[in-house]
């Protein structure tokens, strides 16, 4: 029967929260790997039945920070099969997370000085 390995790259920056399988079929709990280039979570899944659906949920944390960044995730699942070679598929994220809100630019420059007032404007955004 064939397997498969699903691989997700959490960017530096988001800070992994919790994590679950969404679906009966889907193996527990994944290898979790800090690194330089960011957390690794790595689920390994075997006897796989034709036609199941397997899902992975991922709740991470957006770091606070002083300049506009980027980050990026992604997600690859390689398929293992006796009779075949590897098989992979991979999708990837792009956050653009804000330092200030854009409000901001339109106000006097004490709301900027002030960090709280700052972020309480950005919820209006």
């Amino acid at each position: 029967m064939p397997n498969f390995t699903v691989r997700v790259m959490l960017s530096p920056g988001l800070i992994l929260q919790r994590y679950r399988t969404a679906t009966e079929q889907a193996s527990g709990l994944p290898q979790v790997y800090d690194e330089v280039d960011g957390t690794f979570l790595v689920w390994q899944q075997q006897d796989v039945v034709a036609g199941s659906r397997y899902e992975y949920e991922i709740e991470a944390l957006v770091e606070s920070t002083k300049w506009d960044v980027t980050l990026d995730s992604r997600a690859r699942v390689v398929t293992h099969k006796v009779d075949q070679g590897p098989a992979m598929v991979e999708e990837s994220l792009s956050l653009l997370v804000k330092a200030k809100g854009s409000y901001l630019q339109f106000l006097p420059a004490l709301y900027d000085q002030d960090e709280l007032m700052g972020r309480f404007l950005m919820l209006f955004e």
